[in-house]
């Protein structure tokens, strides 16, 4: 629990609700989502860090929330976003408990790699 209080105060670490990043105002929107994630590298950049990893659980996108339905949209733009970015990793966790099996199969798609039960 240390480490984890540790790197929360030191900016290593950030737990964010998706009211708070990707339906930060009532609507998803891939744009402003990816814009939001540019400016987060760019502030752990000028604090120092050489890298970033991040992750980003989608649960939310199965709630009916409005712009949900861009979610493969978002994910493409953010493949596109991230080719440019050798130094930033985001993994993007779909619940095979809460997403149906079409969705997860067009989610293997859109990403270049993908793990399901520990195989790539």
């Amino acid at each position: 629990m240390e480490l984890i209080e540790s790197a929360t105060r030191d900016e290593q670490l950030a737990v964010r609700t998706p009211e708070e990043t990707y339906i930060l105002s009532g609507v998803f929107s891939p744009a402003k989502m990816i814009s939001l994630i540019q400016g987060i590298i760019e502030y752990s950049k000028r604090r120092g860090f050489v890298r970033f990893r991040g992750a980003g659980e989608l649960n939310w996108a199965m709630t009916g929330m409005p712009g949900s339905e861009n979610l493969f949209n978002y994910e493409a733009s953010l493949n596109k976003f991230l080719k440019e970015r050798p130094d930033v990793s985001i993994l993007c966790l779909y619940d095979r408990r809460v997403f149906p099996p079409r969705i997860i199969e067009e989610a293997q798609l859109v990403h270049a790699a993908s793990t399901v039960r520990g195989r790539v």
